[in-house]
């Protein structure tokens, strides 16, 4: 959880069951849900619809738009430099693996837990690991008990990095397909240095994570 502006931030599962229930769950608690997003380019707006949709937020945007012209004179487009220049440049690196089967891909994190010196490892290339979730095994270096506040799954692979320089990573197993699915988001004072620090985390995670696996593209 973390604040900004005044705002409480919440993380959540990725979908939007878990960020409409949490969203609930908050207005229950006394706040005022107004905003909801994933990775997949989806948004939701609680006072309009509990769940993702496009029309919404695109009348928001739209409302979002005519205020920040009106007052500010700025476009969108300046909008978010001007939110880039305050917040960060935020770069991803996202792509998947090709992986055989369910047994290759537990066998892949399987060998990631204890791949340093049969704990867990504690850099990724040169870069320190300062967080390890893992959501498969219910752990978190981060939090007192040394365990997620997300819900858990021991059928389900997936383990989040915080590391050194800004970048964060998610490495899971997908459910549907056969694929080990990479998300990572590194933030910096420019676009393209933040865009070289995923990518170079890209390239560590595939050296030494993942050798032997087709990256998607390839």
């Amino acid at each position: 959880m973390g604040y900004v502006w005044g705002f409480t931030f919440k993380e959540t599962l990725t979908g939007f069951k878990w960020l409409g229930n949490e969203a609930q769950q908050t207005a229950r608690e006394g706040l005022n849900p107004v905003f909801a997003f994933e990775e997949a380019i989806g948004y939701m707006f609680p006072s309009v619809v509990w769940d993702k949709d496009g029309i919404a937020a695109a009348i928001v945007f739209l409302a979002a738009r005519r205020l920040w012209l009106a007052y500010e004179g700025l476009t969108p487009y300046q909008k978010l430099q001007q939110l880039y220049e305050e917040h960060g440049y935020f770069e991803d690196a996202n792509t998947y693996l090709i992986s055989p089967s369910p047994e290759v891909t537990q066998a892949t994190f399987a060998a990631i837990r204890t791949s340093s010196n049969g704990a867990i490892p504690t850099h990724v290339g040169t870069r320190r690991i300062a967080r390890w979730r893992d959501l498969t095994l219910a752990s978190d270096t981060a939090t007192a008990d040394g365990r997620p506040v997300l819900p858990t799954d021991p059928d389900s692979q997936m383990i989040t990095c915080e590391l050194e320089d800004g970048v964060v990573f998610t490495a899971r197993g997908s459910g549907t397909e056969p694929k080990i699915k990479l998300y990572i988001e590194a933030t910096a004072r420019s676009s393209a240095e933040a865009k070289r620090l995923a990518n170079e985390v890209l390239r560590d995670l595939l050296q030494e994570w993942f050798e032997g696996l087709e990256l998607a593209g390839t």
